[in-house]
């Protein structure tokens, strides 16, 4: 059976080369966005798809990058969405994209969004945990 015309189209995209934007490098990654699939390539190697509205907030971040906080309003009204939707957003697309390429959203309240990269915190021993444990008998 001879495949269709249809499933020959599909197949001529699918082979056809992707033209990936440059977004930029953060934190010593490399990012690149295809908007036709909401999706991000780290590195050449990771492939972060998101929503389309997450998307499009990320790049509004990425963009703005860590100089310039970028306000609640402008958010709102681009992604044309209300504050709830748009802090469930911010929310997701912290755990799904920013949390793994080391940079963190901070909420900046009655004004934005602020996009920082993350300080690495040193695993410190618990003071308790060279102190010896107490022996049994009291004396």
């Amino acid at each position: 059976m001879r495949p269709t015309s249809r499933a020959r189209a599909r197949r001529r995209r699918v082979l056809e080369s992707v033209p990936l934007e440059e977004i930029g490098v953060i934190q010593g990654h490399r990012i690149q966005g295809l908007a036709e699939r909401a999706l991000f390539l780290v590195d050449g190697q990771l492939a972060v798809l998101c929503t389309g509205l997450e998307y499009r907030l990320a790049l509004h971040l990425l963009r703005a990058g860590s100089d310039h906080p970028v306000r609640e309003q402008r958010l709102r009204a681009a992604l044309s969405l209300n504050r709830r939707s748009l802090g469930k957003l911010v929310t997701t697309l912290r755990r799904k994209l920013f949390v793994p390429l080391g940079l963190e959203i901070v909420t900046i309240p009655r004004y934005g969004y602020l996009l920082l990269e993350r300080e690495e915190r040193e695993t410190a021993t618990p003071s308790w945990g060279s102190v010896p444990p107490a022996s049994d008998s009291e004396g």
